[in-house]
């Protein structure tokens, strides 16, 4: 009887701490993601110009080619990315079953995708490190057609194209893309005949006309220094938009340089439960980002230049990265949300508040705004954008 309860609690033990591991593993990820996503916004916003991306998008591209880095140019990754290190892989790993979670509750449509396109002897190592976690498939590197074809599939059409003709070259030994798609209705959709057009006042002062979608209801809302903000749940409330509206006299580029993930994380919790008179411009904006200088601008200059990729390769190829391209696709309206990012990580041989009581809040984003998509559960933020101009 000992020996079985010294095996039960031996079994309990290993158990929990397999699920400590794992839960440590997602949530440092996911503190590295949203530190990741501020900074990108806040590298990409420019005043007067629309943004959308997907930090998670970029981030789980770089990562795996980030499994076949070493030396500095590892440890330029791990600061630029904030990958938690030995914990990356398993954190994206968890990040993609709860999403296939959420996907299969059929409330709304989440997918990730990963693939390799290559022209190298990889490590067999590296496949099964890049198969294990992120079940990316592996392709011969033939020509663009097959890799913005993937695309289209895996963004159920909205990124056609993430490649143009003479973008892959014989230099160009490996391809790594990431896809991600989201489609989800509001838990409380806004009513069309509440829609009405509007003025929107820009960061220059200038002014252009909108649709300005009208709600009454209970949200998680709350006022902050320089800023409101308020959370709109997608139906089966795994997903949800985190709107930062700057309050008058404020802006975007204000509020992005005061914020970072702990404070946004702090944010999110401080939101409660309150009626709010809701206005929220109805938009669609499709975005193509070069990414490369705006992560050597980071502080990433190595995997670029002289890169040391030899976990990748069997016969030490000298690798470098020589573009990183994302393109996305955001369309909210009365019923929901849909969003899409494919990005492609191209690699060659080397070249020499405090509200007031008893009164209803008024949201009105006719101005510009900050926008996120999260995962609720964990807080991941999977897309970002600010809307300087609804279109």
């Amino acid at each position: 009887m000992k020996t079985i309860s010294f095996l039960s609690a031996l079994f309990l033990f290993i158990s929990s701490f397999a699920q400590t591991s794992i839960q440590s593993a997602q949530e440092q990820l996911v503190s590295a993601l949203n530190q990741h996503s501020i900074e990108l916004t806040q590298q990409l916003y420019a005043p007067g110009k629309n943004l959308f991306c997907s930090p998670y998008s970029l981030s789980a591209a770089l990562a795996m080619t980030y499994a076949g880095a070493d030396g500095l140019t590892a440890a330029e990754m791990e600061k630029v990315m904030h990958y938690p290190k030995a914990l990356t892989h398993e954190g994206f790993l968890m990040m993609t079953k709860r999403m296939e979670e959420i996907n299969a509750k059929g409330k709304v449509k989440l997918a990730v995708a990963n693939a390799l396109w290559n022209r190298l002897r990889l490590q067999t190592d590296y496949l099964a490190l890049t198969k294990k976690y992120y079940n990316a498939e592996v392709y011969p590197l033939t020509s663009e057609k097959p890799i913005n074809d993937w695309a289209f599939q895996n963004t159920n059409g909205k990124i056609p194209k993430v490649l143009e003709p003479g973008d892959i070259t014989p230099l160009v030994k490996l391809v790594l893309t990431n896809a991600i798609y989201f489609k989800g209705d509001w838990a409380k959709t806004f009513e069309k005949e509440n829609t009405s057009g509007a003025i929107f006042y820009k960061t220059d002062k200038s002014i252009s006309s909108c649709s300005l979608m009208y709600a009454k209801d209970q949200y998680k809302y709350a006022e902050f220094s320089g800023y409101q903000a308020i959370e709109l749940p997608y139906s089966g409330d795994d997903l949800s938009m985190l709107v930062l509206l700057p309050k008058k006299g404020s802006s975007i580029n204000q509020m992005l340089k005061a914020l970072d993930a702990q404070e946004l994380d702090k944010n999110v919790r401080a939101l409660q439960s309150q009626e709010v008179q809701l206005w929220l411009p109805k938009f669609k904006l499709e975005t193509s980002y070069e990414l490369k200088d705006v992560l050597m601008q980071m502080g990433m200059s190595a995997p670029f230049n002289r890169a040391d990729f030899s976990k990748m390769t069997k016969d030490k190829t000298p690798l470098e990265i020589s573009r990183i391209i994302q393109k996305a696709f955001v369309e909210v309206n009365e019923k929901g949300t849909e969003a899409a990012a494919v990005t492609v990580v191209i690699m060659r041989t080397e070249s020499s508040i405090d509200r007031e009581p008893k009164i209803i809040p008024h949201f009105r984003a006719d101005r510009p705004f900050l926008f996120l998509i999260r995962e609720r559960k964990t807080g991941a933020v999977l897309f970002t954008g600010g809307i300087e101009e609804p279109q």
